[in-house]
């Protein structure tokens, strides 16, 4: 049956592994119930005895106070005795009836001939009082010694006989009692060993149902967590275990979700590979031509050569913009190797402000640079790239006639490079995205978002970090910081 509950959904699962162990208890509250009813009929037929000794008693009394009332009646001629009498025989007749109907209630031990002796006697006495009542209502009729005593030892018969006839059906239930007793005491101990294992069993049930219902659930949503784990990384995801509800569901809809992305990604592969093959042969092809015609190969006038010149600068950017679309790419499948090697730091720093004069001059920024002459591992020409891309931003961003300052030093554990501008500073809800892929600050107008992304991962491959912040005295900082190789470390190769 728990095999089989993995293949129904999660609420008819569940539902059946809480009405199984709810039926268990059912069945033990069922017969818990049936061993107490037995023990409460053995419990009352153990005192049909006693209660029949205790009516007699009370139905013997009753026949007493009638016979007092009717001596008292006789010898004072008072009425009052008279309805006390009639009281008194009321009163027998109850406790007689009762005493029948208990005698009754046990015909296993008191056999009926023993109850209709006991009700003819009965009758017999309620015969005898009514009989005396009118003998004692006639005034006139002389009662002599000899009848009073008669009717005294009448009465006295009556008490003996009927007595002897209760407590003799009673002391012939003796042995019948005394089975009683001890199925009552068995009944007694087995109602008390149902609750404690009941009690256990109960308990056990449900713990276990929780445990199996709980333990089932966790492990196949580790297993959801871990496909989705392998997922993420780009690897095979485990086997499909199978089943018929949600989570075999989510299951077979992550194992699609990874068929899927694995055909994406073999797409994206081969338009990758259609880029860096195909579409830039034809662009380098198309660039060589357009520096031919603005260098004046062509004989084109001032006016052709302006076109020229926008048509070549659109496609540096097509040919930046694949670029970078490259290095997102080499980044995501962790081929974006280093080539570390000895690099004069400070002539670094003149290459790329040497590349972005133009552009500072465009806007009449000044690019300021200082840094002493010093070497440092690391991969020039992808620090170069961060370089151009944060002193990029920065000129951007500067208004007309500022000054772009790029700084560049080292520690005892570190190289640490800061590029800062007098703009208008980095918006505060933009500083914790500016990193992140495809994020521009409001208002620009050009530029793919990549830049800075593509930065953060040059430098987290050479193990530094990079950041910005809006510095008190305004404008803008961008910073990076590497790591220097530590002495006892292959020592890197020369540029």
């Amino acid at each position: 049956m728990l095999a089989g509950l993995t293949r129904l959904k999660l609420l008819p699962a569940g539902l059946l592994l809480i009405g199984s162990t709810l039926t268990v208890q059912m069945i033990y509250l069922f017969s818990l119930g049936y061993q107490l009813d037995k023990l409460d009929k053995e419990i009352t037929l153990a005192s049909i005895p006693y209660e029949c000794v205790a009516k007699a008693s009370s139905c013997l009394k009753s026949f007493y106070q009638a016979n007092t009332c009717l001596m008292a009646y006789k010898l004072t001629g008072d009425q009052a005795f008279g309805g006390f009498f009639v009281s008194a025989v009321s009163n027998f007749k109850e406790e007689l009836d009762a005493v029948s109907g208990f005698m009754k209630s046990s015909p296993d031990t008191i056999s009926p001939e023993t109850v209709s002796s006991t009700e003819k006697l009965g009758n017999q006495a309620i015969e005898s009082l009514t009989t005396m009542k009118e003998m004692f209502e006639n005034r006139e009729q002389f009662i002599s010694p000899v009848q009073l005593k008669l009717i005294q030892t009448t009465a006295e018969r009556f008490v003996d006989d009927f007595f002897s006839k209760v407590a003799g059906s009673v002391i012939a239930t003796g042995e019948g009692q005394q089975r009683r007793l001890q199925t009552e005491s068995a009944l007694r101990q087995m109602v008390k060993i149902m609750l404690v294992s009941g009690f256990f069993i109960s308990a056990g049930l449900s713990i276990a149902s929780l445990i199996f219902w709980i333990g089932t659930i966790n492990r196949r949503i580790g297993i959801l967590l871990e496909d989705s784990r392998l997922l993420g990384e780009g690897k095979p995801l485990l086997e499909v275990k199978g089943g018929c509800d949600e989570i075999a569901e989510l299951e077979l809809v992550l194992h699609n979700v990874a068929e899927a992305l694995k055909e994406t990604k073999q797409i994206k592969l081969e338009f990758i590979e259609f880029l860096n093959k195909t579409l830039f042969s034809h662009l380098d092809s198309i660039q060589t031509t357009l520096e031919m015609g603005v260098s004046g190969d062509f004989a084109l006038d001032r006016k052709g050569r302006d076109r020229f010149e926008k048509a070549l600068l659109s496609t540096k950017r097509l040919i930046n913009l694949i670029n970078e679309l490259l290095d997102v790419h080499k980044i995501e499948t962790g081929v974006f190797l280093q080539n570390r090697c000895e690099t004069n730091v400070r002539q670094l720093v003149e290459s790329a402000v040497s590349e972005m004069e133009s552009l500072a001059q465009g806007k009449s920024v000044t690019l300021a640079i200082e840094c002493d002459p010093f070497v440092a591992s690391l991969d020039a020409a992808r620090i170069h790239q961060v370089l151009i891309n944060l002193i990029s931003n920065a000129v951007k961003y500067s208004p007309q006639g500022s000054r772009v300052s790029i700084s560049a030093w080292r520690d005892e554990h570190a190289l640490e490079v800061n590029v800062r501008d007098q703009g208008g500073g980095i918006p505060e809800n933009f500083l914790g995205s500016l990193f992140n892929r495809y994020q521009q600050a409001q208002g620009a107008k050009a530029g793919t978002g990549l830049g800075l992304f593509i930065s953060k991962a040059i430098v987290t491959e050479h193990g530094g970090a990079i950041g910005a912040e809006n510095p008190t005295e305004g404008g803008a900082l961008t910073w990076f910081t590497i790591p220097l190789v530590v002495q006892d470390e292959a020592p890197p190769a020369l540029c």
